[in-house]
This record gives structure tokens, C-alpha cells and sequence, in this order.
């Protein structure tokens, strides 16, 4: 009860990072895991029915009673529908308030956060897109961008970097998605001042060494594609590998090289950033880790 408690505040409270803390440490799937996964992704991604998708996960956490990974999962997505389901009814009320919108914000954050770690980008460009006109502000726009990039939704995505503001233009994961897409395009792109950008501070951008990577890739420079896979890895923060992992997978400039022995040892590179384990709460009083905590030291 306490963890599920945990799992709800994390997904309610914790701003622009909220479901990083969800992602927590990688399961060790089976194959009745992978398999019910499978349909999960099957019934989101092809169907948008995520109530067939929660029956799933309830019927399976009914059968195996002594395992918590189908627990753990119909809790979190039935919190996501939840969610979903209030940001839909706000978005039709047209303009929100300062309130109704701040939690607009936070409940996107949390079920975009969901979408991204599961690989559902097609849902993901529905609340981003919705986004863009509710929040209005560059991170929404660079979230949808990011997302038509995976998706390869070329002339949207165009129509979206042609003109950016004037904030946006100097921001580093806006540089790498740009230049990823005029990439595709065969257009001339300064790699070289991307990758010098992004190691200034890999931290701040982790997921932009995946698209350097796939420009990379594109320009046929194997051995500094795998580099910026690593750089992309070793940066994030290990709640959120397996979101970069699967984000890597599912960029189209990696397909034919999925199944090769390097690129199966590269995708495993962990993580090298310190996390403190912090749920986001409104205090450090109370927590159990505040004695071991960097923040507090």
C-alpha cells in the first residue's frame, strides 16, 4: 500500500520530471510479461483503447497475485486514463485558468512521461499537439517536434522548424532535432558545432545525443553514432534509461542495425548520473532519505 501511495503522489506532483521516478529500476520481463506488454502495446498504439488495455493488466494482477509487476502496472495506467480523461474534458472548456492550467501542465508532463517510456508516440502527438495551443510556451512546442521527429512526420514537423522563436533558436535540443530533420532532407548541417554544444552540458540534454546519433548515422559515421548512443545513456538519469532505450530503438536511422553485436553491447550503457532517489515531495522533513540526500548536505 505505502509503494502504490508513493506511486500515485510521484504521478501527480513532481512537475516537468513526473514520471521519471515511475520508470524505477528495470523489471526482468518473462515471457507472460513480454507477451501481455505486447497485446498492452498492441491494443494503445494500433486501437487508442487503453480500457481494454487496463482489463489486461487487471485480469493478469488477479491470476498472479504474488507477482507486483502487474499490480504496479494496472495502477500506473489507470492513474494515466485518469489523467487523460481530465486534460480532455479541460481542453474543451477552451481557455483555462492559472490554476486548471497548472495542473493541465502537470498531468501532461506525467502521461506524456508514460507514453514516451511505453513508445506510444502516436499518442504522444495528440496531447502534444494539444499542448502547444493550451501551454503556449517553447517546451511544448519542442516536445512536439520531438515527437514528430520519431514518428518521421516530415512535413509537419517542417512546417514547425521553419519559423521558430526566437527563444527556441539558440536552445541546443532544438539545434539537434533541426538538424536531424534537414539531415533527412540531404541539407548541409554543422555537426560538428551540435556535438560541441551538447558536450558543453550532456546532462542537460541527454536525448539530444540520440538525434546526433542518428545524424551521424545518416552521414555513415558508424563509430560516432554508437559514440553519441553512449553519451545519450551514460547521461540520463537511470529512472528514465529505459524511455532513452527504447527511444533509440525506435528512431528509423538505427533499424538496420538493431540486431548487430555492437549495437546490442551499446544499448546496455548505464547510466552515470547520481540520483538521489527524492520523490518530488512538498518537504524534505519527512522523508526517509533527507540524511543521505545532497541536497540537504
Amino acid at each position: 500500500m505505502k509503494k502504490l501511495l508513493i506511486l500515485t503522489v510521484i504521478l501527480t506532483c513532481c512537475g516537468s520530471q513526473l514520471y521519471a521516478h515511475v520508470a524505477k529500476k528495470e523489471v526482468n520481463k518473462d515471457d507472460e510479461m513480454i507477451k501481455l506488454q505486447n497485446q498492452v502495446k498492441q491494443l494503445i498504439q494500433e486501437k487508442s483503447d487503453f480500457d481494454a488495455a487496463l482489463k489486461l493488466y487487471a485480469s493478469a494482477a488477479r491470476q498472479y497475485k504474488d507477482q507486483p509487476y502487474y499490480k504496479d502496472q494496472y495502477a500506473i495506467l489507470r492513474r494515466v486514463i485518469k489523467m487523460k480523461r481530465a486534460m480532455e474534458a479541460e481542453s474543451m472548456q477552451g481557455d483555462l485558468s492559472k490554476a486548471q492550467l497548472k495542473r493541465w501542465t502537470s498531468y501532461y508532463n506525467a502521461v506524456r512521461g508514460y507514453y514516451y517510456d511505453h513508445g506510444f508516440y502516436i499518442e504522444s502527438a495528440k496531447i502534444d499537439k494539444t499542448a502547444v495551443i493550451k501551454i503556449k510556451n517553447d517546451q511544448a512546442k519542442l516536445n512536439y517536434i520531438e515527437t514528430l521527429t520519431v514518428l518521421d512526420e516530415v512535413n509537419e514537423v517542417k512546417e514547425l522548424i521553419s519559423e521558430p522563436n526566437e527563444s527556441i533558436k539558440g536552445r541546443p535540443d532544438f539545434i539537434a532535432l533541426q538538424s536531424l530533420i534537414q539531415q533527412r532532407m540531404d541539407e548541409v548541417v554543422d555537426i560538428a558545432h551540435i556535438e560541441k554544444m551538447l558536450i558543453a552540458k550532456p546532462q542537460e540534454n541527454p536525448r539530444a545525443f540520440v538525434y546526433l546519433g542518428c545524424i551521424y548515422q545518416l552521414q555513415k559515421n558508424q563509430k560516432k553514432a554508437y559514440q553519441s548512443i553512449v553519451k545519450a545513456l551514460e547521461n540520463t538519469p537511470p529512472t528514465q534509461i529505459s524511455m532513452t532505450r527504447r527511444l533509440i530503438e525506435n528512431m528509423k536511422e538505427f533499424k538496420d542495425i538493431r540486431k548487430t553485436d555492437k549495437y546490442l553491447a551499446v544499448i546496455k550503457t548505464g547510466s552515470k548520473v547520481y540520483q538521489s532517489g527524492c520523490t518530488g515531495g512538498s518537504s524534505c522533513n519527512s522523508c526517509s532519505l533527507k540524511d543521505k540526500c545532497p541536497s540537504n548536505k
